[in-house]
C-alpha cells in the first residue's frame, strides 16, 4: 500500500533510537550528495521546470565554492535545503542527514513483515495520532489528533474514537499540533462525517503521470457522526500537510467551520530517497488537486473561517458550537444548560484576552456587538442604512463600498417586505462573510441575514442571503416559555391548523396563492386564496399557473445531469469546450460545468443596467439573455468561493441547447415535464394569452400592490421565470423521487435527506419542500413579493414537525 507522509514524520519513523557514529564530509561525498540530489529532483519533483531551476542554482553555487568550507554534514544538509527552497518555496522539500543511518528501501516500497510490525508497535504507542478524546460541556465532542497515521493500521482506533463522539451534538477536531500523514487516513476519518459518498481530494503523481482520487468510504466500522451536525477544525501555523488537507477538504465542502490561524502551507506529498548511508532527500513528487477549487493550499495555507490566536481557538469553537445549538433547542432544561455553558465560555475567553468582556446580548436586546472584522464592519453599516428604508441612504452605502447604486432599489423593496430588522446574534463569521439571526419588527418573523464582501477595500457586497429561520427559545412578554409545536394528531387537525395559518397571512395581506401538501403521493391539503388577476376579478385556483422564479434552476440542473448520464458532457468540462465563442475568454478557459452548477463560476447576474435598459419584450430566448452579462469580467477566480449566479444558469441553458440540438424550452418539456406528467408547466411568453395564469403583484414605493409586468422578460430562462401549478410540482417531486428523471446515483445525490428550494422576484414567491423521511411534499406558490411563500411555508413546516 502506498503511503505519503511528511518528511519530518517519515524520518522519525525510519530513524533508529541508537546514537549515530561520526560521519566525515569529504569533498567526494559532498559532490556525490549534490549530484544525487539534482538527479532525484529532475526525476521526481512535481514541477520539472522548477527542478531544472534548482539544478542551475545549486551548480552555480558549487562552482563558486559555497559548499567547500562546510565540514559538518548536518550543516551541509541544512544549507543545501535552504538553497533549494529559495527557488521552489516547497515546504516539504528537505535534504536530510541521519547519523544513525538511513535504511535501504526504495521510495514508497513495501516494508518487510518485521519492519511493518515494528511500525505498527510505534503507531500503537502513539495511539495512531489520537492524543485525547473528550466530551465537553454542552455535549460537544472533542478529538485532539496529532497525526494522520497509516489508515490500514489504525482502523480500529478510528472506529473507537468516532464511536466515542457519535452521540455528541457537535464535534471539534483539534489539529493545532498535527504535522500531517496519510491521505488514506484523511479519507477514513472524513468518511464518518458524511452521509453519502463524497469526493474529497485528488493527488497527481509526476513519476507515474497518474491521478488518484480520494473519496469517503461507503462502509465504515462502527457508527458515523453523520453529515448534519456541526463540525469544527482548530488550526495553527503548525498544522501542516495532511492536517491541512483534512481542513481544506472540509472547508470547501462546507462541512466544517475552521477556527484558529492560517496553516503552514504544504500541499505536495513527499517521498524520502536514500542518497547514501547517511544522506537522503525528501522530494515532493505529487500535488493535491481539490475537486472543487481545482487547486490546493501550497504556499498559502488554509485560512480559517474564524481568525483567532491558536491558544483561543478551542474556546471560540466551543462557544460557537453552543450558540448554534441554542438556536434550535426547544427543551427548557437543555436551553438553560447551553446558556450557562455559553456564559462560562464567554467569561473564560474574556480572561484569555486579558480584559473584561461583556456577556452575550440577551435575547430581547435590539443591538448586538458585531465582530471586528471587515465583514462585521460592512454588515453594521449596511444594516444601519437598510433600517432607514431610505433610497438615498442605501445608495450612499453602495457608492461608498464600490458597489452598484442601483442595487439600493432592491434593498428598498426588501425593506418594504420585512421592515426594520432587530439583530439577535451572530451565527457565522469570517473576515469576508457574516450571517446574523435577525427578527423583523414588522412581522415578528425570524430570518438568517448574511452578506459576503470582497477581500480588498472598499469591500463591496458580493452576495446577500436572506432566508427564513427558527427563532431562539425566548420568553415572550407574559414570561411563559414557548413550547415547540406538536405535529397534528389527525389530518383534520392538520387542515384546521394550516387553514388558520393561511387565513392569518391573508388577513395581513401577506399571501395570495396556493398551498398544496401531499403525503405518500396523496393530496392531504389544498387551498387557494387571493386573486390571480385583479383587473378581471379572477381568483386563484388550485390549478392556477404561477411564476416559479428560480425554482426553474432545478430543472436545468437535472437536464445537465441527464446529459452527463448520456455521455454528452462531463461536469469537469470547461465552458469553452461547448461554447467556444463565449465572449469572456477567461470564463471560457477556467469555468467548468461543475462551477456553473454549484454557483462557483464567478459569473454574475443579468439583472444589471443592461437588463433595465433593454425592452423586456425583446428578451425571449436564452441567447437574448447572454449579451446582458456574458462579456463582464468574473467576480472571482472560479472555484474559490460561492455566490448566487443567475448568469451561470443561463450559460447552462445555452450549453443544453448546444448539446441537445434544440431549444432549452423544448428539451425540458420533452425530457422532464412530459415524463413527469406535468401538463401545465412551461416558460410561457408574456404576450401570449395563456389561460389560468396568475399575474404578479409587487408593492410600490407608496405601499400599493401593482402589476410586476414591467419587470418581467417576455420569457423566462434556464435561470428562472417559468410557470407551473401546485399539482404539477407534486408530480415533479414524485417523478424525481421515483427515478424517472435521473439514474439512482444522481437521484440520491439530488434528493439527499430532502429538498428545499425557493424562487422569488417582485410579485413572485414560490417554494417546493420534499421530505422523504416524512413521505411529504409541500408546495406554496404566491403572486406576491417574497418572502410571502417562504414565510407561510416555514410556519406550515413547524405545524408538520418537519
Amino acid at each position: 500500500m502506498r503511503r505519503i507522509l511528511v518528511v519530518v514524520l517519515t524520518i522519525g519513523l525510519l530513524a533508529g533510537a541508537a546514537f549515530g557514529q561520526a560521519v566525515e564530509l569529504t569533498p567526494q561525498r559532498r559532490a556525490a550528495v549534490i549530484e544525487s540530489a539534482i538527479r532525484l529532483l529532475n526525476e521526481n519533483y512535481v514541477f520539472p521546470e522548477t527542478a531544472k531551476k534548482m539544478e542551475a542554482d545549486v551548480r552555480a553555487r558549487a562552482a563558486r565554492g559555497e559548499y567547500e568550507k562546510i565540514a559538518d554534514p548536518a550543516a551541509f544538509a541544512r544549507t543545501l535545503t535552504e538553497h533549494l527552497l529559495a527557488i521552489c518555496k516547497d515546504k516539504h522539500l528537505r535534504v536530510v542527514f541521519e547519523s544513525a543511518g538511513i535504511p535501504r528501501r526504495a521510495p514508497g516500497g513495501e516494508p518487510t513483515a518485521e519492519e511493518r510490525e515494528r511500525q505498527r508497535e510505534r503507531m500503537a504507542a502513539r495511539n495512531f495520532g489520537f492524543e485525547k478524546l473528550e466530551r465537553l460541556s454542552g455535549n460537544i465532542g472533542y478529538i485532539d489528533l496529532r497525526g494522520f497515521l497509516p489508515a490500514d493500521l489504525g482502523r480500529e482506533t478510528v472506529a473507537a474514537a468516532m464511536g466515542f463522539v457519535a452521540n455528541t451534538d457537535a464535534l471539534i477536531f483539534d489539529l493545532r499540533q498535527n504535522g500531517g500523514g496519510d491521505p488514506a487516513m484523511v479519507a477514513l476519518i472524513s468518511s464518518y462525517l458524511f452521509d453519502k459518498r463524497t469526493h474529497l481530494n485528488d493527488i497527481y503523481e509526476r513519476p507515474t503521470n497518474r491521478t488518484e482520487e480520494y473519496w469517503t468510504l461507503s462502509e465504515v466500522a462502527g457508527r458515523r457522526f453523520g453529515g448534519l451536525k456541526p463540525v469544527y477544525v482548530l488550526t495553527s501555523r503548525r498544522t501542516f500537510s495532511a492536517g491541512e488537507e483534512f481542513t481544506y477538504n472540509l472547508k470547501n465542502l462546507k462541512r466544517a467551520t475552521i477556527v484558529g490561524e492560517t496553516t503552514g502551507g504544504g500541499a505536495h506529498p513527499v517521498n524520502l530517497h536514500r542518497i547514501d548511508d547517511h544522506f537522503g532527500i525528501g522530494v515532493p513528487f505529487a500535488r493535491a488537486i481539490n475537486p472543487i477549487t481545482k487547486t490546493n493550499w501550497e504556499g498559502t495555507g488554509v485560512a480559517p473561517d474564524i481568525d483567532a490566536p491558536a491558544a483561543q481557538a478551542l474556546k471560540l469553537a466551543h462557544l460557537d458550537a453552543v450558540k448554534r445549538l441554542l438556536l434550535g433547542v426547544s427543551d427548557k432544561a437543555r436551553a438553560t444548560e447551553l446558556q450557562a455553558t455559553a456564559d462560562s465560555l464567554q467569561r473564560e475567553l474574556a480572561e484569555m484576552k486579558g480584559g473584561a468582556q461583556a456577556a452575550p446580548a440577551p435575547a430581547a436586546a435590539s443591538e448586538i456587538e458585531l465582530p471586528k472584522t471587515a465583514a462585521g464592519k460592512v454588515f453594521g453599516e449596511f444594516i444601519a442604512a437598510f433600517n432607514t428604508g431610505r433610497l438615498d441612504a442605501l445608495k450612499k452605502f453602495h457608492r461608498e463600498h464600490g458597489g452598484n447604486e442601483e442595487n439600493a432599489e432592491q434593498d428598498v423593496q426588501a425593506f418594504g417586505q420585512v421592515g426594520e430588522l432587530r439583530l439577535h446574534s451572530v451565527t457565522t463569521s469570517s473576515e469576508t462573510a457574516i450571517e446574523v439571526l435577525a427578527q423583523s419588527k414588522k412581522s415578528g418573523r425570524w430570518l438568517n441575514f448574511g452578506i459576503e464582501i470582497t477581500p480588498a477595500p472598499p469591500h463591496a457586497l458580493t452576495d446577500i442571503r436572506v432566508r427564513p429561520a427558527k427563532g431562539p427559545n425566548e420568553k415572550p412578554e407574559n414570561g411563559k416559555e414557548t413550547a415547540a409545536p406538536k405535529p397534528p394528531a389527525s389530518e383534520a387537525e392538520l387542515v384546521r391548523e394550516t387553514g388558520a395559518l393561511i387565513d392569518k397571512h391573508v388577513a395581513e395581506d401577506a399571501f395570495s396563492g396556493v398551498v398544496l401538501l401531499a403525503k405518500e403521493g396523496r393530496p392531504v391539503l389544498g387551498r387557494a386564496t387571493g386573486m390571480a388577476d385583479r383587473q378581471s376579478g379572477t381568483p386563484n385556483r388550485l390549478d392556477t399557473k404561477f411564476n416559479l422564479g428560480s425554482i426553474n434552476k432545478i430543472f436545468t440542473k437535472i437536464a445537465i445531469l441527464q446529459l452527463v448520464e448520456a455521455g454528452k458532457l462531463s461536469l469537469d468540462d470547461k465552458l469553452g469546450k461547448h461554447l467556444p465563442d463565449y465572449p469572456n475568454k477567461q470564463a471560457a478557459d477556467k469555468v467548468t460545468i461543475r462551477h456553473l452548477v454549484d454557483m462557483q463560476s464567478g459569473i454574475g447576474d443579468f439583472f444589471g443596467p443592461k437588463f433595465r435598459e433593454t425592452p423586456k419584450e425583446k428578451i425571449r430566448s436564452i441567447n437574448d439573455y447572454l449579451p446582458l452579462f456574458a462579456a463582464e469580467p468574473l467576480a472571482f477566480e472560479p472555484g474559490t468561493k460561492k455566490a448566487y449566479s443567475n448568469g451561470g444558469y443561463v450559460v447552462l441553458g445555452a450549453i443544453i441547447e448546444k448539446l441537445a440540438g434544440k431549444s432549452y424550452y423544448d428539451y425540458v418539456r420533452e425530457r422532464i415535464f412530459q415524463p413527469a406528467g406535468m401538463t401545465d408547466t412551461e416558460s410561457y411568453l408574456s404576450d401570449a394569452k395563456t389561460p389560468n395564469l396568475a399575474e404578479g403583484y409587487m408593492k410600490s414605493d407608496a405601499g400599493a400592490r401593482v402589476s410586476n409586468r414591467p419587470t418581467r422578460p417576455a420569457r423566462g430562462s434556464s435561470a428562472g421565470g417559468g410557470y407551473s401549478t401546485a399539482p404539477d410540482m407534486v408530480k415533479f417531486a414524485l417523478a424525481l423521487q421515483s427515478g424517472k428523471l435521473l439514474n439512482a446515483e444522481n437521484t440520491r445525490s439530488m434528493i439527499g435527506g430532502g429538498i428545499g428550494i425557493a424562487g422569488g422576484a417582485p410579485g413572485i414567491s414560490a417554494i417546493l419542500e420534499i421530505e422523504p423521511s416524512k413521505g411529504g411534499i409541500l408546495v406554496v406558490l404566491s403572486n406576491y413579493d417574497p418572502p410571502s411563500a417562504e414565510n407561510l411555508g416555514m410556519e406550515i413546516r413547524r405545524v408538520l414537525g418537519w
